[in-house]
């Protein structure tokens, strides 16, 4: 009886949800409070959790997961079956755009933004409480740092990239692929593929061949 009450509740989310103009497959569940702008493409078999908030010129691929209390604003592009956790924001400015792939698993309380452009490539792990940001405030001495102008280069993470818990990535950096970044790590320079990196800042501190 639940399980038919829970169903019948997703159908009637989802026909609410399409009413306002987007474009929504099927989903598998949607839990309370979904709040989704017109402009929002999902594809069908989507699990969003509750009190999710989705707007922009969003677009989400097939059986993704959005966990309860996700917010998603701006260009944003998301590949299918990834997963974004708790709490977790993804955001761009007016003029920038996020691009994450297919098998993508980011946990709880992360934040990932944009002000140019930021890619994430498929088959990706980041642990909870990631910060990602392609921005930065300038530092002029001759004007407060809240109004002096951002600054922004694009980021790049390659494919199959795992960040522990509270790595933070800054402006104009590369992850290459199947790297490694220990928790509570810095970077603020490119780690080439295959790595094995942590520190504050980060750095290779071995390659993965050394774990064969």
């Amino acid at each position: 009886m639940r399980r038919a009450i829970n169903e019948l509740c997703t159908l009637l989310r989802w026909a609410l949800a399409r009413s306002g103009g987007a474009k929504f497959g099927r989903p598998k569940h949607l839990g309370r409070g979904l709040e989704l702008g017109p402009n929002v493409q999902i594809g069908k078999g989507a699990t969003i959790g509750r009190d999710v908030k989705i707007d922009g010129n969003v677009v989400l691929g097939e059986d993704v997961t959005l966990e309860s209390g996700a917010m998603l604003l701006g260009s944003i592009e998301i590949g299918a079956s990834t997963v974004v956790g708790r709490y977790t924001y993804v955001g761009s400015g007016p003029d920038g755009h996020v691009s994450i792939g297919r098998n993508v698993f980011i946990n709880d309380f992360s934040k990932l933004g944009a002000m140019k452009n930021l890619t994430i490539e498929d088959h990706c792990i980041f642990a909870a409480f990631i910060q990602i940001t392609d921005a930065e405030h300038g530092m002029d001495a001759d004007q407060h740092i809240q109004y002096a102008p951002i600054r922004a280069e694009p980021v790049r993470i390659g494919e199959g990239v795992w960040l522990g818990s509270h790595v933070v990535v800054l402006k104009g950096t590369s992850i290459g692929p199947r790297s490694v970044v220990g928790a509570h790590s810095l970077v603020n320079a490119d780690i080439d593929g295959d790595s094995v990196a942590f520190g504050i800042p980060a750095r290779v501190r071995r390659t993965r061949s050394a774990y064969s």
